[in-house]
């Protein structure tokens, strides 16, 4: 069994890396994102959100799951094996929402028939993210007990995902050594 979950701030790469991983392994994506928002970017109800996430989650063997919502991030560690945590810096996540959606032309990656809202709450969530959101998903971990490996660089990303597409289905995360070191 292979369940993986990927945190991080908005605009780090989160999905990226987790469909590279996905195709890697051979492993079915959960994309918290396709659950939270309807197609049209509006808010789904929490009571929804955390059915249809709860259901995506007990409903596979296997899964890597992509997104930092904390009102789920509980349920997704107590059922993970590994997490990857990307620990970007605020500027660099920031120039990676608005390359995404230029990219993307304002479409999700891993779905394009979902809008990928950015409003200001979005971008205050972003910018704010390293004060408030990081300490709260680093207490979260550190209680789980659960091997994180802390992708800090856009390079340790790519290196990431090169090592674990030529390692293949059997990959362990733990193995992978990365620039800044930070497996654990």
């Amino acid at each position: 069994m292979t369940r993986i979950a990927v945190v991080g701030n908005g605009g780090s790469g989160k999905t990226w890396l987790t469909l590279r991983l996905a195709a890697a392994m051979h492993l079915p994506v959960i994309h918290l994102d396709l659950y939270r928002y309807d197609a049209s970017g509006a808010l789904r109800s929490d009571e929804a959100f955390r059915g249809e996430v709860r259901e995506r989650l007990d409903g596979s063997r296997d899964w890597i799951a992509d997104g930092n919502y904390l009102g789920t991030l509980d349920d997704r560690l107590v059922l993970a094996d590994q997490v990857v945590f990307l620990d970007l810096p605020v500027v660099v996540c920031l120039a990676g929402v608005v390359g995404r959606r230029a990219r993307h032309r304002g479409r999700r990656l891993e779905d394009p028939t979902h809008v990928d809202r950015f409003d200001r709450g979005f971008a205050y969530y972003v910018l704010t993210f390293g004060r408030e959101m990081r300490p709260r998903v680093l207490a979260r971990l550190a209680a789980s007990s659960l091997p994180v490996i802390r992708v800090r660089t856009r390079q340790d990303a790519r290196m990431l995902a090169d090592q674990v597409a030529v390692l293949g289905p059997a990959a362990d995360l733990s193995s992978i050594r990365l620039l800044s070191g930070d497996v654990g």
